[in-house]
């Protein structure tokens, strides 16, 4: 097994990439537009209308930004580093941290009836790494993943399980 370890946020739903795409569109159609309509001039109203255009452009880019954004987490078993990794389309960012701050791994069986192998930070922050059908498959990937990261793993119940 790798020992970088990339969980992933998954797509964002279809439609919000679809109102994505055309807000981007929007945005580089309206600074487009602007620039062959507009003659270039140092004068004070050409200035107004390019501030003014800058900040529409603004809005429609954080909308679209909203839309398309896809948080992964990226664990690196062999530094015991972590990221949250955030991306759009191919271009994203991430800075790595220690995952000290890491401390159990449980497993919790959702709605629809899917184990989830979740790891909690100090503050309560959870990472989903996994999801299974069985819970003997959960429990495998739980204690795998406390055991190299190095931190407990709990069960459902009160007791210490490993």
């Amino acid at each position: 097994m790798s020992k970088l370890v990339i969980i992933k946020g998954g797509q964002k739903h279809f439609i919000f990439r679809f109102m994505a795409a055309i807000l981007y569109a929007f945005a580089v159609f309206i600074l487009v537009k602007f620039f062959i309509n507009t003659q270039i001039s140092t004068i004070e109203n050409y200035t107004i209308s390019f501030l003014h255009v800058l900040e529409m452009e603004i809005y429609v880019i954080t909308l679209a930004l909203l839309a398309s954004v896809v948080n992964n987490h990226h664990f690196n078993l062999k530094a015991k580093t972590y990221r949250k990794y955030y991306s759009v389309g191919p271009l994203g960012y991430g800075k790595w941290q220690n995952i000290s701050d890491l401390t159990y791994v449980s497993i919790y069986l959702n709605n629809n009836d899917i184990y989830e192998v979740i790891i909690w930070d100090k503050n309560n922050d959870r990472f989903k790494v996994s999801f299974h059908k069985l819970e003997k498959d959960a429990i495998e990937t739980a204690k795998y993943v406390a055991d190299k990261l190095s931190i407990d793993y709990y069960t459902k119940s009160v007791d210490k399980l490993f």
